[in-house]
């Protein structure tokens, strides 16, 4: 911000290659899948030639990568290198990553940290097509490697980590259902089974997703609640191991080790302000 000769506090008027660029990266990033520069600059407003050019740039700094042979783009590694910066001063990752360690190493499984957007809490701002991106990781020296990246996203509605994102949400049927609908599941499940198990865990503090999401793996998950009514969840944890590796008993015990933990984080981890006040 500057003050004009009057005094008057007056905004600086914004870069048009900088919002520009900022509108694509935004679009390549909720998008489940590679984008024409047609579909590019329809979806944000930006005439064809200068939304090429402007991808040219991106892709050169790294930003955004181009398929040559489908002629479509994605987002790049250049963005999770910026943001590794802010993610390794995040106050829930220095909290999490002792707790996800010890969760791994006691129940032989394979922990991960999600992350509803980079911004979004809240469900009433929740837009479709949104994600939930891993961005830590902890794995037994023991356990079988399950095969997760830190930096790869999910519908937000998706398996037992999205579950447990709505579980802690008063999310109308229509827009469960819709957040339903965008998920790729590998097995046969029901709107009307997703939505009794996102009940279910309301009741016991953690959701199961029994190799609906991915073939051959379990997955428990809790959110790390926030906010005056702990209805604001923006980050959850989880736990996956191989199907037949656990019985329904240590399963069990793992979903509510990971609630525990979870409860733990938000306790420990979640600014104060944001959390209710006696």
């Amino acid at each position: 911000m500057r003050h004009d000769k009057s005094g008057t506090v007056s905004r600086p008027s914004p870069s048009p290659a900088v919002s520009q660029a900022a509108a694509v990266l935004r679009l390549l990033a909720r998008s489940g899948e590679p984008l024409g520069v047609v579909a590019i600059a329809r979806a944000t407003g930006i005439s064809q030639s200068s939304c090429f050019n402007l991808l040219k740039t991106l892709v050169v700094e790294e930003f955004v990568h181009f398929d040559a042979a489908a002629k479509k783009y994605e987002i790049g590694l250049g963005v999770l290198q910026l943001t590794r910066g802010v993610l390794g001063a995040d106050a829930m990752l220095r909290a999490a990553r002792p707790v996800m360690n010890a969760l791994s190493a006691d129940h032989q499984a394979t922990v991960g940290l999600w992350r509803a957007g980079l911004s979004r809490v809240g469900l009433s701002r929740v837009g479709q097509g949104e994600r939930m991106t891993l961005i830590a990781l902890g794995e037994s020296r023991e356990s079988t490697r399950l095969h997760l990246e830190v930096g790869q996203r999910q519908p937000l509605g998706a398996g037992a980590t999205g579950r447990a994102w709505l579980a802690a949400s008063a999310c109308p049927p229509a827009q469960m259902r819709d957040l339903f609908a965008e998920v790729n599941w590998k097995q046969p499940v029901t709107f009307a089974e997703y939505e009794a198990s996102i009940g279910a865990a309301r009741l016991c503090g953690y959701a199961e997703d029994h190799a609906k999401l991915n073939r051959g793996v379990i997955t428990v998950a809790s959110p790390i609640r926030s906010g005056a009514a702990g209805d604001d969840v923006l980050h959850v944890l989880s736990a996956s191991v191989l199907a037949g590796s656990h019985d329904a008993p240590s399963l069990a015990r793992l979903g509510l080790a990971v609630a525990s933990a979870a409860d733990r984080l938000a306790t420990e981890a979640v600014p104060h302000s944001s959390r209710a006040t006696s």
